[in-house]
C-alpha cells in the first residue's frame, strides 16, 4: 500500500475568549485589550472586568487611570481600578449610544463620540455639551476618533472632520464634496509613511497619500470580498488585515 508520512498539525489560532462576542480589540500603548459580550475588558487571560451591561464597544483611560467604557445599551460607564467602583451615566436624550469614549489629553477632556454627533463630557458636572461639526449633529454616527500631529480626525458616517486638540473647533471636514470618493466611513489607519487607510462601509478601501494629495479606491471589482469593512490593522510584513461582511482579507500594501 505504499509508505505514508503521517505530520500532526497544531491550530495556529488561539480563541480569546471562547464562547464570546467580540466587538473590538482596543489598543493602550502597545497593549491590546479585548472588549465584547460578558467578556468586557480582558487584558490578559487571566484578568476579567465584567460590567452590569452587556455589550461594551471601546474604552480609554483618563489622566487619573479611570477607565470609560461606552457601549450599544445608551449607557456611558466609568470604572476606577483603586476601588473597583462602576459609575453609569446617562444622556437626557433617548437613544444616544456612547460607542467611542477618547480622553483628549491636550485638553484633559473626555470626548464622546455617539451615534448623534461629538460630545464632551463634564466629569464635575456630568453633563454632555455638544461639539459641532458643521454638520447635522443628530445624523452623524460616530465610528472612531483618531490623533495625529495634525489635530484629532472623526470618522463618522459623514466622512472625515479634523478638530484642534484644545478647542475641538473645526478645522476641514472631508466628503464626497470635498476630496473623497465615498464619505460613510467605519475606520481610519494611519501607516508610516503618512498615507491614510480607510474602512468604509459600502465603498470598499480607500488609501489617501497625503504628500501626493492622490486618493485610490479599492473594491470588490479589485478582489475585495466585500465592501464593506469595519477596521485596518497592519502586520509586520505590510499586509492590511480587513474585516469585512464576507470574511477576514489580507491586502498586500505594495501590490
Amino acid at each position: 500500500g505504499g509508505l505514508l508520512k503521517i505530520v500532526q498539525r497544531t491550530n495556529p489560532f488561539t480563541i480569546l475568549p471562547e464562547g464570546h462576542s467580540i466587538r473590538g480589540i482596543c489598543m493602550e500603548g502597545s497593549f491590546p485589550y479585548i472588549v465584547g459580550s460578558n467578556t468586557n475588558i480582558l487584558p490578559t487571560l487571566a484578568l476579567t472586568y465584567k460590567f452590569s451591561y452587556s455589550v461594551p464597544t471601546h474604552f480609554t483611560q483618563d489622566e487619573k487611570g479611570h477607565w470609560w467604557i461606552g457601549s450599544i445599551n445608551e449607557i456611558l460607564l466609568e470604572y476606577i481600578p483603586e476601588s473597583k467602583a462602576q459609575k453609569e451615566y446617562l444622556f437626557k436624550e433617548a437613544k444616544v449610544k456612547f460607542y467611542y469614549p477618547f480622553y483628549n489629553h491636550t485638553a484633559n477632556a473626555l470626548w464622546i463620540g455617539t451615534n448623534r454627533g461629538l460630545f464632551i463630557f463634564d466629569r464635575v458636572t456630568e453633563e454632555f455639551q455638544p461639539i459641532p461639526l458643521d454638520i447635522s449633529p443628530f445624523d452623524v454616527d460616530i465610528r472612531q476618533i483618531y490623533e495625529n500631529e495634525e489635530g484629532i480626525w472623526i470618522v463618522s458616517n459623514k466622512g472625515l472632520s479634523l478638530l484642534t486638540k484644545k478647542t475641538g473647533q473645526l478645522l476641514e471636514h472631508y466628503d464626497r464634496n470635498n476630496q473623497l470618493p465615498y464619505h460613510n466611513l467605519n475606520y481610519l489607519y494611519e501607516d508610516k509613511e503618512g498615507s491614510f487607510w480607510i474602512a468604509t462601509k459600502g465603498g470598499g478601501l480607500l488609501k489617501w497619500n497625503r504628500q501626493t494629495n492622490s486618493i485610490q479606491q479599492f473594491q470588490q471589482e479589485d478582489g475585495l470580498s466585500n465592501n464593506v469593512l469595519y477596521a485596518i490593522y497592519e502586520d509586520d510584513y505590510n499586509n492590511l488585515w480587513l474585516p469585512s461582511n464576507y470574511g477576514l482579507m489580507s491586502f498586500d500594501k505594495i501590490t
